[in-house]
């Protein structure tokens, strides 16, 4: 289970073996055998008890900024693999095989876009859709001879083509001029960035777990303080918040003037907004998808068993002079 704090205004303690949430008007119980991370707003009150109670029971903590991304995450130590891993991961990073990791990342979110433009009825004779079909295709074909590499994914024009056939899917009222980051200009924008953010969250969490080093990645430049790993990872899985916030703003479930707030540096979700996406993306990600080995798990769950695959895919990787 997780739980998001989103104000401020919450408190935490522990009574009777109970993780209580103390808000203004009333105390709600939780019990910390079944939770598995809480999403914190960074102005919120953390006892020193209450967060040893939490460690102990692995449950891990992500503080959030306004926009969504993870201002920092508190893990359990529970890993043993860790220290053996991590030497090793760093050579694998400069592999061959790293690089046909991260395309074969790339391929699988390129392949979920383009999913998720059938899904939503994209103009077929859409200029944008039809040069990413063809780029999607280039890739497919090298992937089946064994030569797809990072470079071969056209990464930002894909995305560039990809985003322009997204604004002809929204209602105009969420439809943007281009991609931003953070802080975003536009509501839509400010909407994924903020499900990006929960995702950041969940990938971290999983590739720690699995005993890898998110700030040792293998596309994304390292740079000190950012999980390069992370942001390797999470590739595939974007069009998964891609979905959501798509079907939201379709289904008129979010309004820009009532869920959003402006602010002079950008726009931001605000707490009516997450209370809304937030339900909806942790619902999407309980529901199944189907395994590599047959099984039925939960998309979440998916992405922990990816993480440990790819521990795998390092641990049985045999280091040689020319990587």
């Amino acid at each position: 289970m997780e739980i998001f704090l989103i104000s401020k205004e919450v408190t935490l303690k522990i009574a009777a073996d109970q993780l209580w949430v103390v808000q203004t008007d009333r105390e709600t119980p939780i019990n910390p055998l079944y939770l598995d991370r809480i999403w914190m707003h960074h102005g919120i009150h953390l006892p020193g008890d209450v967060l040893a109670v939490l460690l102990e029971q692995q449950v891990e903590l992500v503080i959030t900024q306004k926009g969504g991304t993870p201002l920092g995450i508190l893990t359990p130590w529970v890993n043993e693999k860790g220290a053996r891993s991590r030497k090793k991961q760093s050579l694998f990073a400069l592999s061959v095989a790293a690089q046909q990791e991260v395309a074969q990342w790339l391929f699988e979110k390129h392949s979920g876009q383009q999913r998720l433009l059938q899904h939503f009825n994209i103009a077929k004779n859409h200029s944008s859709y039809k040069q990413f079909n063809n780029l999607f295709e280039k890739q497919r074909n090298l992937l089946e001879a064994g030569i797809l590499f990072p470079e071969d994914c056209q990464e930002s024009y894909c995305s560039r083509l990809y985003y322009q056939c997204i604004n002809t899917i929204l209602p105009s009222v969420f439809q943007f001029s281009s991609r931003s980051r953070q802080p975003a200009k536009d509501a839509y924008n400010a909407l994924i960035n903020y499900a990006y953010g929960i995702f950041y969250g969940i990938t971290e969490g999983a590739i720690r777990r699995a005993g890898l080093d998110p700030y040792i990645g293998f596309l994304h430049k390292e740079r000190d303080g950012q999980p390069a790993l992370v942001f390797d990872f999470i590739e595939s899985f974007r069009p998964l918040a891609d979905e959501v916030c798509i079907s939201l703003c379709i289904g008129k479930e979010l309004s820009p003037n009532k869920h959003f707030r402006k602010e002079a540096n950008g726009v931001y979700l605000n707490n009516s907004g997450k209370e809304i996406l937030i339900p909806a993306l942790m619902e999407f990600l309980d529901l199944p998808v189907h395994g590599t080995d047959q099984r039925s798990i939960s998309r979440k769950n998916n992405i922990f068993k990816k993480a440990e695959q790819l521990q795998t895919l390092i641990a049985n990787w045999e280091y040689t002079q020319n990587p």
